[in-house]
């Protein structure tokens, strides 16, 4: 294709050379005798240069029709070239699975079919039972062999999903895609003119516990998001820490941290020319926007629903993630802390609720319940990475008893 085109160009330039060279030179015979004598006066000369301006302008004007037409043709010839491109390219990207990949997706499949011939089978069997007692001892051997067949398959589908480097993929695709937000974070926070930007206000005084407060925080940061306004957060006389929230965290901004100007509350008909806003606690709003949770930004749906099984979850730790980074006084705490424990990986994080909680929020539950999922962790981690690791955990609690209890246990 590229050669065809490269002579069809200069096919067309020879023709163009031939046309000046024809028409130069039969016009300067129609000027010049045939016996070979030259301009007999100045008139003539005069007359001759006329001729050969207006020859030169005419060439002047089919020079440039000629050279937009090879424009033309080169940029075809580009698109060709493109065109070509994408082929190939496409014929690069076809996904030809390694044997570990075929392997593991074999195994899956033949694992379903033997879980389901195992259950249809139990269930035979446990039909012909009439004794009570042989009854749950079958049921419970039917519970144990069966959890045990679900954990198989759930390992071997995550061995599946990091196969053949998909899981380098996802892991450096999902980076990229949170340098992104992160950048996008910084810039909403960092206005060029601090004055002039539009602002939420938001106040930490809300009446409860930390993670109930973050959450307000959270839902006002994501609404200066989607509002495009810089959220100053006002933190002065924390609970937790007269000196506010950046006695542990960060500054969410580096330009705008105060704001004493006059603002408005937030209601679902606020102008957006209002300079600032004031965010009352999320209880309070009746009509909430459609961007509050559980919604992930439109621009980067798409690319988080091929990365992660539930966005929001992604999304939310984003936010987070801004929001609460620590500053190095608090860092070098947490670190310390970490060596202190010999803090190592892989280790379960739980946290037992109990207090104030038990009995208007939330309901008893013994540390058996949070155990039985500790061990499911570990026990399908041991089958994705084919070796048994010590088994940690970080108990985090409100109620002392609580460490007794998992230390008896």
């Amino acid at each position: 294709m590229k050669n065809i085109i490269k002579y069809f160009l200069l096919t067309i330039i020879a023709l163009w050379l031939l046309g000046f060279l024809y028409i130069f030179f039969g016009n300067s015979r129609k000027v010049f005798h045939q016996n070979g004598i030259g301009i007999n006066n100045d008139n003539e000369f005069e007359s001759w240069l006329e001729n050969a301006e207006r020859e030169i302008l005419n060439l002047q004007s089919k020079n440039r029709q000629n050279e937009k037409i090879i424009q033309e043709l080169r940029q075809k010839a580009h698109q060709y070239e493109s065109e070509l491109d994408k082929l190939k390219s496409n014929e690069a990207q076809i996904f030809y699975p390694s044997f570990e990949f075929e392997e593991t997706r074999r195994k899956i499949f033949h694992d379903i079919k033997d879980v389901s011939y195992f259950i249809n089978t139990k269930i035979e069997e446990l039909k012909n039972l009439k004794d009570p007692i042989k009854f749950h001892t079958h049921l419970d051997l039917i519970e144990k062999n069966f959890q045990e067949r679900i954990n198989v398959l759930i390992a071997s589908s995550y061995n599946l999903s990091v196969t053949d480097k998909l899981g380098e993929w996802r892991k450096s695709d999902s980076e990229k895609l949170a340098n992104e937000v992160q950048k996008r974070f910084n810039q909403l926070q960092n206005p060029a003119d601090c004055r002039s930007t539009k602002k939420i206000i938001c106040d930490m005084g809300k009446s409860c516990g930390f993670g109930c407060q973050m959450h307000h925080v959270m839902y006002c940061f994501i609404t200066s998001f989607f509002t495009n306004r810089t959220m100053i957060l006002q933190s002065h006389g924390w609970r937790y820490n007269e000196k506010g929230y950046e006695a542990y965290f960060k500054p969410l901004s580096e330009k705008c941290t105060t704001f004493d100007g006059s603002y408005v509350t937030w209601n679902e008909n606020n102008n957006d020319n209002v300079e600032a806003i004031k965010m009352p606690i999320i209880d309070a709003i009746i009509n909430k926007p459609a961007y509050l949770p559980l919604s992930v930004p439109k621009e980067y749906l798409d690319r988080l629903k091929k990365l992660h099984g539930d966005p929001f979850v992604w999304w939310s730790g984003q936010v987070l993630s801004y929001l609460m980074r620590f500053n190095s006084n608090f860092q070098e705490i947490v670190y310390k802390h970490t060596k202190d424990i010999k803090f190592k990986s892989p280790c379960v994080g739980v946290h037992v609720r109990r207090t104030d909680k038990i009995g208007t929020e939330a309901s008893f539950h013994s540390i058996d319940e949070y155990m039985k999922h500790v061990k499911h962790f570990f026990d399908i981690y041991d089958l994705e990475h084919g070796q048994t690791v010590i088994r940690s955990v970080y108990l985090a609690t409100d109620e002392p008893e609580v460490l007794q209890e998992a230390k008896e246990k």
